[in-house]
């Protein structure tokens, strides 16, 4: 099923089951249609969870570009895999069929709110990568540090920008399809399910996003390097470890956050 620049694949068995989870994917589709931008996108929901692609229990989906660099920095899974590119055996390099891809877990796929707002999560990192890819760029540097790094530094999902703004949405998009009750009581579940003391308290702090509010990612990104300043080092070891994508060559640690004193 195609949608705007949007493929959605579902794998499954239960014809019913995969029906039901292409409507539910239409409708957030619908819900951000405005603000999609034009590039290749593929949708996979998957009828596994692929171990792979578990970042931890609590993981249910993740966005990423695809390319002839991206591909080969994810484990994908060999149905994904074989949808995302094809070997071209009498040349050089593969076709890759799609420019981004959104997936989900088949855990994250057996409900609706569930569903709902994990697509919405997940899209808003294509629209942030697809108009805003220098800043994408520079906090999925910061995502890449070193787990102690993040630790001492008390970060959490929602200290990094895109993706405090990817909460927000999911949270708008849930409200606007499936209700603020419904919402609400989905978020309350998530957070009794306590997966890990770290997913209990993003729970909680979606819980407490106040929707109507604005939120500028530009500026808070801006925001968070200024925090950063004490791990700069390990910051320019995250980026150096990434140049070899086109998205972040460009990238100089003095451009976001003034020239290093010595």
């Amino acid at each position: 099923m195609k949608y705007m620049s949007a493929e959605v694949v579902v794998r499954g068995r239960d014809e019913s089951v995969m029906e039901a989870r292409k409507k539910w994917t239409t409708r957030v589709l619908q819900y951000l249609t405005d603000k999609l931008p034009e590039l290749r996108l593929l949708i996979f929901l998957d009828d596994t969870d692929a171990p792979t692609l578990k970042r931890g229990i609590e993981t249910r989906g993740l966005f990423s570009p695809n390319d002839k660099y991206y591909f080969r920095r994810v484990a994908w899974p060999r149905n994904v895999a074989d949808v995302l590119r094809t070997i071209n055996l009498t040349a050089v390099e593969s076709t890759y069929h799609y420019d981004c891809i959104v997936y989900l877990h088949d855990s994250t796929c057996n409900s609706e709110d569930s569903l709902t707002m994990t697509v919405a999560h997940e899209l808003q990192h294509f629209i942030q990568y697809g108009f805003n890819r220098s800043i994408w760029a520079w906090n999925t540097v910061v995502t890449n540090l070193p787990m102690p790094t993040i630790d001492a530094l008390g970060l959490t999902w929602r200290d990094i920008p895109i993706e405090h703004e990817a909460r927000i949405v999911a949270k708008q998009a849930s409200e606007a399809i499936l209700g603020r009750e419904t919402t609400a009581k989905y978020i309350e579940y998530r957070k009794s399910q306590r997966l890990t003391n770290k997913d209990a308290a993003d729970w909680e702090f979606i819980q407490r996003i106040d929707t109507t509010q604005a939120y500028g990612c530009v500026v808070q990104t801006q925001a968070l390097f200024r925090r950063l300043t004490p791990v700069r080092n390990e910051l320019q070891v995250a980026l150096n470890n990434m140049k070899g994508l086109p998205d972040f060559a460009r990238l100089d640690l003095d451009d976001m956050m003034g020239p290093q004193r010595r």
